[in-house]
């Protein structure tokens, strides 16, 4: 299992960075140090105000968030998840996901897992290509990805109504389209 100071250790995370959550309205967030301890915590309800004084550092993030939850907010019967909801606020990301990451960089992969990466990246690569050859632009996965996301949905013209309609009732009843059939297709 990985811990925080394992993150450091790898990159993923680094001295300094900010974690945060929220539960019902309150807001908390923390610093890492050195070793993965976990300190400098501060809590904002209306105001931002530091929090849990009388502790140096905590250990473990479910340590932080369940001192946080249960000594300032005094809720004691919660199921709360730490690493499925707090955040690390450089990259964006939970921090069950990065502990992931991390379990990912240190585990060994047989030649076959790297076969298939070297598959799905070559397949993404393709759908760049076919995406920017139609004028369209290709998000960045890590940040951008979100921000699209987000956006509405905004309704499309279209032009050839009987290729679109095609296209929906062969997605709909096949959905491995090849890539060829399905470039004759659009094109």
């Amino acid at each position: 299992m990985s811990s925080i100071a394992d993150m450091i250790k790898g990159k993923i995370i680094h001295v300094g960075d900010i974690i945060e959550f929220k539960f019902k309205g309150h807001y908390f967030i923390a610093s890492i140090h050195k070793g993965g301890l976990i300190s400098d915590c501060f809590h904002r309800h209306k105001e931002l105000k530091p929090c849990l004084k009388n502790v140096i550092a905590f250990t473990s993030l479910t340590a932080w968030t369940e001192a946080c939850l249960q000594d300032v907010l005094e809720e004691y019967y919660t199921r709360y998840s730490s690493w499925k909801r707090c955040i690390h606020k450089q990259s964006g990301f939970t921090m069950g996901e990065l502990r992931d990451r991390c379990k990912l960089m240190n585990s060994k992969i047989d030649q076959e897992a790297y076969k298939e990466i070297l598959r799905l990246t070559q397949s993404v690569s393709r759908l760049k290509n076919f995406i920017v050859s139609k004028g369209f632009k290709v998000p960045k996965w890590e940040n951008d990805m979100q921000s699209v996301i987000k956006k509405p949905v905004v309704s499309v013209s279209i032009k050839n109504k009987s290729a679109f309609e095609r296209i929906q009732r062969i997605m709909i009843n096949k959905p491995s389209v090849g890539d060829n059939e399905l470039y004759s297709l659009i094109s």
